[in-house]
């Protein structure tokens, strides 16, 4: 549905966005799903794992994916409110000559000042992507729990039902395997998590059997 006029369109809207790569042992999907709004001036962070599809989520806006083994199965990709992905890839390398761009950076020399998401994360996977986080002065700082994810990350050819984080999640229930989290609003930030207070409040959920 489109926006009044009169409403405020972000700078950057990625909606439901779905990137799958053609492969040896067939098709899978990169990027399942994936939605974001960057206002004008905001600054959003994306996290996560090699092989996430932090990089493909980026390649697919900038249309860098490669032509013969990558394909946007759907989604948008709206660029102040013009809808690019309904565009021939060059209409978006025109705008990455003037407006649009893409910076590669090392993980390490990538860290910022610490945020709110580094503060509160609501997450049990932004928990331990952020307790991993290296520390440029380790004996000053003060202690902090680091915690350690077991197990392999999911296959994009074959992922885990419900949550796809739930087979390596410390949080993890029945219901994660049942049924995918909702994006919803926490302490007044968007998580999808079933148990994002708990994660939150460093609480673990009663048990009621495995998850996995």
């Amino acid at each position: 549905m489109a926006a009044p006029p009169h409403a405020r369109q972000p700078l950057l809207a990625v909606d439901d966005l779905v990137v799958s790569f053609r492969g040896p042992l067939g098709a899978y999907r990169a990027l399942n799903g994936g939605s974001f709004h960057v206002d004008a001036g905001e600054t959003l962070a994306i996290l996560g794992e090699s092989g996430s599809g932090k990089s493909v989520t980026m390649r697919a806006v900038m249309a860098l994916l490669p032509r013969h083994s990558a394909q946007i199965e759907r989604g948008t990709i709206r660029y102040d409110g013009e809808d690019l992905s309904a565009q021939p890839a060059r209409r978006t390398r025109e705008l990455s000559s003037t407006e649009l761009a893409m910076v590669f950076q090392d993980s390490l020399t990538a860290l910022g000042p610490a945020a709110r998401v580094y503060d509160e994360p609501a997450h049990p996977y932004t928990r331990a992507l952020i307790s991993a986080a290296p520390v440029p002065r380790p004996w000053a700082a003060p202690p902090r729990e680091r915690i350690v994810l077991t197990g392999e990350v999911p296959s994009p050819a074959a992922p885990p039902s419900g949550c796809r984080f739930r087979t390596r999640c410390p949080l993890a229930q029945p219901r994660c395997a049942q049924r995918t989290p909702e994006l919803r609003v926490v302490a007044g930030r968007e998580v999808a998590c079933h148990y994002a207070e708990e994660s939150q409040a460093g609480r673990v959920p009663a048990a009621t059997g495995a998850a996995r």
